[in-house]
């Protein structure tokens, strides 16, 4: 299998598409699997995580075994652009303090956390109910209005970095014309390389709750995970980037859980749709150092963002997507944060 690039700057989609799934490897035994008797070296050489010791390391056992029990079926298949997915780019806009440990942006919103002690991101884990969509209360104007939102998991896309990359994995919110869509997709995005979202063959509806979980094997090679916890199914593929524009490579200096509202083709931000609240759990990024170790974080020193539009007239930011703290008296959850929407009006 030829190992082409993700950030590619291909002549056209259809070329784009044929390199993406070149360079992408779909995992899935030729036969269903009892994942928790199942030995780690037969999950190792298929490319899967390894069953982590429950005694001494509890909290990676229990995010193995939600992802794999019960009754996981592993899905093959290529990947398609969706007549959605393909128009827009997720990359994190402007950045403006807020309060102490709260920030704004134009088109994310969620919750990032940065390692220590020379540490890097290795992986992330996230939980999320699929919410339901609807146009907001200004709108629609006519029919054909659309709007659109993401919600993902993903490393490095918070802040600027030298490699100026972003793997992500989660879902889609769409209305249209024709309807509403759930969708579920994954990028591998890179600042100025001319590559698309692209939309993966595991199906999701409103109210249904999702998985995710990105590892990096290398710094030009990741295992993107993802389940649909409401069904047997799951999806899960390895990657491999070379680019001959720069070095893909995976700094691992933030690990973050978002909704967004995407860039369409124009350059312009897409309208985010009144979306129901919902909750990300299981909010876990492991770092690793050559002398430090593997540490897991948790939320007690994230940042949340939260994301503000502009309108007219007056002209004014105005909160439409706002994270908060989970409060369980006397405490606050340390892997879980809820998600809002605001009108604004």
């Amino acid at each position: 299998m030829s190992e082409a690039s993700v950030g590619r700057a291909s002549p056209d989609r259809e070329t784009f598409l044929k390199d993406l799934n070149e360079a992408t490897q779909f995992i899935r035994p030729v036969q269903l699997i009892d994942w928790l008797t199942e030995g780690n070296g037969t999950l190792v050489n298929l490319g899967l995580p390894a069953r982590p010791d429950q005694e001494t390391e509890p909290l990676a056992w229990a995010l193995w075994h939600e992802f794999f029990t019960p009754e996981l079926e592993l899905i093959k298949g290529g990947f398609t652009f969706s007549a959605i997915a393909t128009e827009f780019r997720h990359y994190r806009e402007t950045v403006v303090p807020y309060a102490s440990r709260d920030e704004t942006s134009s088109n994310w919103s969620g919750a990032y956390v940065m390692p220590d002690r020379g540490r890097r991101f290795k992986e992330i884990y996230g939980i999320w109910k699929v919410p339901a969509v609807t146009p907001p209360a200004q709108g629609p104007v006519s029919p054909s209005d659309t709007y659109h939102s993401s919600i993902f998991i993903g490393l490095d896309g918070q802040r600027r970095n030298a490699a100026d990359s972003l793997p992500q994995i989660g879902t889609r919110q769409d209305i249209d014309a024709t309807g509403t869509h759930y969708e579920t997709w994954w990028e591998w995005f890179a600042r100025g390389q001319g590559n698309w979202p692209t939309q993966t063959p595991l199906q999701v509806a409103a109210g249904q709750s999702v998985m995710c979980w990105l590892t990096v094997i290398s710094p030009v090679k990741i295992r993107f995970m993802m389940r649909n916890l409401d069904t047997p199914f799951g999806l899960v593929f390895t990657h491999s980037a070379v680019s001959p524009i720069s070095p893909m490579e995976i700094p691992g200096v933030t690990a973050e859980w978002v909704m967004e509202r995407p860039t369409g083709k124009t350059g312009d931000m897409e309208r985010l749709p009144e979306y129901d609240d919902f909750s990300f759990r299981q909010c876990i990024a492991v770092a690793d150092g050559q002398t430090t170790g593997r540490k897991y974080h948790d939320l007690t020193a994230a940042r949340l963002i939260r994301m503000i539009e502009r309108r007219y007239p007056p002209s004014r930011g105005t909160l439409i997507s706002l994270p908060a703290r989970i409060l369980r008296k006397p405490f606050v959850e340390k892997t879980s944060f809820k998600m809002s929407y605001r009108s604004g009006t």
